[in-house]
């Protein structure tokens, strides 16, 4: 979107231009994100390694999404959201989810439905013969 608004004035050879050029990340070293980040990589545990890693990813994927451009792989990025989402909350992050239940019906509702469907029907039915009424009087 950044390009197409920078590129608007110019002629459609300006947006090859634009897109072309190499496109670069500022970042404030100041910021309680990136602080956090450089405690994280300079710990030598390697269970932290993984998860630091997911979130320098994220960081450099919300910010190509903050300035307008698309993720070549947005699967990716919302495996890494959920695993932090995962993370955060105290979930397992290997957890399955769970199979929906199957409940069996009664055969009284059964029936209800039956009822229900052939009303249906017969709604639909006299929704038909007064639509082509219509259409006769016109």
């Amino acid at each position: 979107r950044i390009m197409k608004a920078q590129a608007y004035a110019q002629r459609e050879d300006g947006a090859d231009y634009y897109a072309t050029q190499k496109k670069s990340l500022e970042i404030n070293p100041y910021h309680p994100l990136i602080k956090q980040l450089l405690t994280r990589v300079q710990d030598d545990t390697t269970a932290a390694e993984d998860s630091t890693l997911n979130m320098a990813q994220v960081l450099v994927d919300t910010a190509r999404l903050r300035s307008g451009y698309s993720l070549q792989d947005s699967a990716r990025f919302a495996g890494r959201i959920e695993q932090m989402l995962r993370l955060s909350m105290g979930v397992d992050v290997n957890a399955k989810v769970e199979a929906e239940p199957v409940f069996e019906r009664k055969p009284e509702d059964k029936k209800e439905d039956d009822a229900d469907k052939d009303d249906d029907e017969e709604e639909a039915d006299d929704d038909d013969d007064s639509a082509s009424k219509a259409k006769d009087e016109l």
